[in-house]
């Protein structure tokens, strides 16, 4: 009896933790460049169990019974979102494969989809955050007309002269799965993800750069909260099992009265 409270425990606490990663999703549905995530889960253990039969009866054979389900992880879907138009020349988004890569303040390197840049004090290429893009790009002061085509060239009128800036790379990975997530819309290379491999936009399988419009999240809301309904049935269920375990070792408690 005590594996069917196991078994039901268990499974509001993975329904506990699924809530928490649908509500994620929700909660970012506005973050830009945002990924969504699923949990995965797997069975837990199996225990053999001996059903007693009345002496010299044959032996009932041995079974083996589940004792519940357990998080497996979180899976992160890298599926684009849909492009939205803003004008803006600093804003990026990638068409494609690929990140956007900036330092951090440690010298490590980070990965974004998000392509909301600014200019900082200093005339440097930065995102909302303040992490610099990396390889660096600079905006002299007075430039003009200022442009970033598919391949990442920055270009901007300066003293009436047409001159390229400087340029953004795009890195990719051979698990990008594998990131690891920081928060702030960032990303860290890890044993799983592979090292990054950076170069110009549009090349290998890397995506091209869009200037003027950024990427939304890819959150369905009503697939969220489909799952959403889905986490909570299984809550239900859950409970509903761990009462009816209950009630039924109040009742052989009682028998053996």
């Amino acid at each position: 009896m005590t594996s069917i409270l196991k078994s039901a425990a268990s499974g509001i606490i993975a329904q506990k933790y699924n809530m928490d990663v649908i509500a994620n999703n929700i909660a970012n549905l506005q973050t830009t460049g945002f990924k969504k995530t699923r949990l995965l889960f797997a069975d837990g253990p199996y225990e053999n169990h001996t059903v007693p039969v009345p002496e010299g009866s044959n032996p009932e054979p041995d079974f083996k019974a589940g004792t519940g389900v357990r998080v497996a992880g979180v899976q992160r879907i890298f599926s684009p979102g849909s492009l939205q138009e803003t004008g803006n020349a600093w804003d990026l988004a990638i068409a494609g494969e690929g990140f956007f890569q900036v330092g951090l303040p440690d010298g490590r390197k980070a990965y974004t989809r998000d392509g909301a840049f600014q200019i900082d004090g200093k005339g440097q290429l930065a995102t909302a955050e303040g992490y610099l893009v990396d390889p660096p790009v600079t905006i002299p002061p007075g430039a003009e007309n200022v442009s970033i085509d598919e391949g990442g060239t920055v270009r901007a009128s300066v003293n009436g002269e047409n001159v390229e800036l400087g340029s953004i790379r795009i890195a990719t990975f051979p698990n990008p799965e594998g990131l690891y997530a920081v928060g702030h819309n960032l990303f860290t290379a890890s044993e799983a993800s592979g090292e990054a491999q950076v170069d110009q936009p549009g090349t290998g399988t890397r995506g091209k750069i869009v200037s003027g419009v950024l990427e939304d999240a890819n959150v369905d809301l009503g697939e969220e909260m489909t799952r959403a309904i889905e986490a909570q049935r299984a809550y239900e269920l859950c409970i509903k099992v761990f009462q009816t375990a209950d009630e039924m070792l109040g009742m052989a408690n009682n028998l053996s009265r």
